[in-house]
């Protein structure tokens, strides 16, 4: 019967809230994916530059650029 009316089964069962929620609840997830991965970004650059260079300025500026110097890091070395 969803298929017929091309709506998701839990509209159906639940009404039209249950579809927002479940909306709510993975947007709110996927929001704390990217601040993790953010975060894991920042972490991996400081840690690589400061391994590699031994300098905590060097340090600060890749945190900054964060993914972008762990891809060139990648790549080079």
């Amino acid at each position: 019967m969803a298929e017929v009316f091309g709506v998701p089964v839990e509209e159906l069962i639940y009404g039209n809230a249950a579809h927002k929620e479940s909306k709510v609840v993975i947007e709110k997830t996927t929001e704390k994916g990217i601040d993790i991965g953010a975060a894991v970004g920042v972490a991996l650059a400081v840690v690589l530059s400061y391994s590699k260079w031994q300098s905590i300025g060097w340090a600060i500026v890749h945190g900054l650029l964060n993914w972008v110097y762990v891809i060139y890091y990648v790549i080079r070395y």
